[in-house]
């Protein structure tokens, strides 16, 4: 490969570079929604077990 060859892809690589990021980005952002999602589902479930505990 000559230089001319090597930098006429150097533009598509850094697309390719910013478009991974700005997915790994969006990804982030829905695990840390996902992660509280969770986190209420599981304290909403312990509170009904421990009244269904307490009601028996």
């Amino acid at each position: 490969m000559s230089d001319d060859e090597d930098l006429a892809h150097v533009p598509t690589c850094r697309e390719a570079i910013t478009l991974y990021e700005r997915r790994l980005a969006t990804v982030r952002r829905q695990l840390a929604v996902l992660s509280e999602v969770e986190t209420t589902l599981a304290r909403r479930l312990r509170l009904l077990r421990t009244h269904r505990a307490e009601a028996s």
